[in-house]
C-alpha cells in the first residue's frame, strides 16, 4: 500500500544514512588497516575511499597502489562495516534476549519447585485429582442414599405385608375356632391350614423387612463415613487449589517466556542479516589505472612559479626604489 511504501522508503533512507556513516568511521578504518596490514593512517584510508549514494544504492570505491589492493580494500572495508552494523543492530536484541533467558531459567526453577510441592501434596494425601475425588465421593454418597431410601421403602412394604398376613392369620384362626364350635371339623382344619400359611408368609415378610433394615443401617453407616471423607477432601481444597494455581501460573510463565525467547532469536537473526543492506554487486578489480594528472600538475606548477616569480620581482623593484630614494638626500 502507499503507506507501507512510504514507511519502507523512510526506513531504507535511515539505514542507508547509518551505513554510510559507519563506512566513514575511523574505527572501521583502523580495523580494515589491521586486516590488510597497511602502512597508512585511518584518515588517509578514508580519503582513499569514495562513497556515493544514489536512490537505494550505495557505491563504494577505493584508490590503492594496485588493482588487487583496491579490490581487497573495498571488500574488506565494506565487510567490516556490515559486520559492525549487524552487531550494533543486534546488541539491543541480545540484551533483551539475555534478560528473557535469565527470566526463563528462574521460571523453570520455580516450575520445578511448584511441581515438586504439588506431587508431595498428592502423595501425602493419596489423591490424584482432588476435584475428581470429590465428585466421585459425591456420586458414591448419592448412590448409597438411593439404596438406603429403596431399602427403607422395601422394609416398610414388607412390614405392611407382614402385618396384613398376621391379621389374615388371626382371622383364619378365629374362623377355625368358630367352625370347631359348630363341630365342623373339616372346615376348622381348613382355616387352621390357611392360618398357618398366613403366619409363614408374615414371618417371611418380617424377615425380609429385617434384611432391608440391615441394608438401610449399613448404608447409613457408609454414608456417614463417606461424608466424613468428603469433608476432609473439601478441607484440602484451599491448599490444593493454591498449589495447582501456582503450578499453572508457573507453566504459563515458562511457556510465555519460551515463546518470547524464540521471538528474540528470530529478531536477532533478522538484525544480523543487516536488514535492508545487501551486497548487490561484489567489488570488481579495476581494469586500468586512474588517469594520470602529471601534466596538469606540471602546468599548475609552472603557472604558480610564474606568479610567484612576478610577485618577487615586483617586491624587489619596490625595495630597490626605496633604497635609491633614501641614498639621494644623503649625497646632497
Amino acid at each position: 500500500t502507499p503507506i507501507r511504501g512510504a514507511v519502507a522508503a523512510e526506513q531504507v533512507k535511515i539505514v542507508r544514512g547509518e551505513f554510510v556513516s559507519i563506512l566513514r568511521n575511523t574505527t572501521i578504518a583502523w580495523q580494515t588497516i589491521a586486516d590488510l596490514n597497511l602502512n597508512i593512517g585511518a584518515r588517509q584510508l578514508l580519503e582513499d575511499i569514495t562513497v556515493r549514494e544514489q536512490d537505494e544504492f550505495i557505491t563504494v570505491m577505493a584508490k590503492a597502489v594496485g588493482p588487487q589492493a583496491a579490490e581487497a580494500l573495498v571488500t574488506t572495508h565494506v565487510n567490516n562495516a556490515l559486520e559492525y552494523y549487524r552487531q550494533v543492530r543486534s546488541r539491543t536484541v541480545e540484551v533483551i534476549g539475555q534478560f528473557i533467558a535469565d527470566q526463563l531459567r528462574e521460571s523453570e526453577e520455580e516450575l520445578a519447585d511448584a511441581e515438586r510441592a504439588f506431587l508431595e501434596f498428592k502423595l501425602k494425601h493419596e489423591i490424584g485429582s482432588l476435584h475428581r475425588e470429590i465428585e466421585a465421593l459425591q456420586d458414591v454418597i448419592r448412590n448409597l442414599s438411593q439404596r438406603r431410601d429403596e431399602a427403607r421403602l422395601e422394609m416398610e412394604r414388607s412390614l405392611t405385608l407382614a402385618a396384613e398376613m398376621e391379621k389374615a392369620a388371626a382371622d383364619a384362626r378365629k374362623r377355625a375356632e368358630e367352625a370347631e364350635a359348630r363341630e365342623a371339623t373339616a372346615t376348622a382344619d381348613h382355616y387352621r391350614s390357611v392360618a398357618r400359611n398366613f403366619e409363614v408368609a408374615a414371618i417371611n415378610h418380617a424377615a425380609t423387612a429385617e434384611g432391608y433394615r440391615t441394608v438401610q443401617a449399613q448404608c447409613e453407616q457408609i454414608i456417614a463415613q463417606r461424608k466424613a471423607d468428603l469433608a476432609a477432601l473439601i478441607g484440602l481444597s484451599a491448599e490444593y487449589d493454591t498449589l495447582q494455581n501456582a503450578l499453572e501460573q508457573a507453566q504459563e510463565r515458562v511457556s510465555f517466556l519460551a515463546s518470547k525467547a524464540n521471538e528474540a532469536e528470530i529478531k536477532k537473526s533478522q538484525a544480523l542479516s543487516a536488514g535492508y543492506l545487501q551486497i548487490i554487486e561484489p567489488a570488481r578489480t579495476p581494469g586500468s589505472p586512474m588517469p594520470s594528472n602529471t601534466w596538469q600538475l606540471v602546468g599548475l606548477g609552472a603557472v604558480v612559479s610564474l606568479m610567484v616569480g612576478t610577485i618577487l620581482a615586483f617586491l624587489l623593484e619596490i625595495a630597490s626604489n626605496r633604497h635609491r630614494k633614501a641614498a639621494h638626500p644623503a649625497a646632497k
